[in-house]
């Protein structure tokens, strides 16, 4: 975990099912483009089953050079609120 924490991260969190979170892929696709050694990783919060969604995703914004986690637990939804709760 120490190469990702080295420096102030931006953890932007998504999921291929949110809207207003595609729409932020272009925005974080120009500020990679404009900032290359800004830490980012993006934890999708999709299961493992979406990892091809996830990935055209990230080609379509051009971010595949940045690192991505899926949801591995089965439970999705408990992660998601671990992360946000309402």
């Amino acid at each position: 975990m120490n190469r990702y924490w080295r420096a102030t991260p931006n953890v932007p969190i998504w999921s291929t099912t949110c809207s207003s979170c595609l729409k932020d892929m272009a925005l974080l696709s120009t500020l990679h483009k404009e900032r290359p050694k800004l830490k980012m990783t993006m934890p999708a919060t999709d299961d493992l089953s979406e990892t091809d969604q996830i990935q055209r995703v990230l080609a379509k914004h051009q971010l595949t050079s940045i690192d991505y986690w899926v949801f591995a637990d089965e439970n999705t939804q408990r992660l998601r609120f671990e992360i946000a709760p309402k």
